[in-house]
């Protein structure tokens, strides 16, 4: 009887300890998953940070880009103007000229 409650004790105790040689194996394994999601992450993160400083300077190629488009376009306004302008200046003298040869050919 003794023999037998020995028996039963000590197979329960080796069931135990398989139990709690599984869990630590399995604590292991999750330990190790968890370290290997965690160091991706921290490539993720990594890959991430570059991303967005190249999208932090591709935005500010862009804005640059469309400043200087808009500076091209206000510097040709500006070429325009001044040609009209200087044609307009031009065709006056043309047509004061042409008065004042006028005026004489008359007198």
């Amino acid at each position: 009887s003794d023999k037998a409650a020995v028996q039963a004790a000590e197979a329960e105790i080796t069931k135990v300890r398989q139990l709690s040689l599984w869990q630590e194996n399995t604590l292991e394994r999750t330990t190790m998953g968890l370290k290997d999601a965690q160091t991706k992450l921290l490539l993720y993160e990594g890959e991430l940070e570059q991303l967005n400083q190249q999208l932090a300077v591709a935005k500010k190629m862009a804005l640059k880009a469309e400043n200087d488009a808009e500076a091209e376009r206000d510097r040709h306004r500006q070429l325009k103007e001044e040609w009209e302008a200087w044609g307009a200046e031009q065709e006056q003298q043309m047509a004061a000229q042409y008065g004042t040869e006028q005026q004489q050919h008359d007198e």
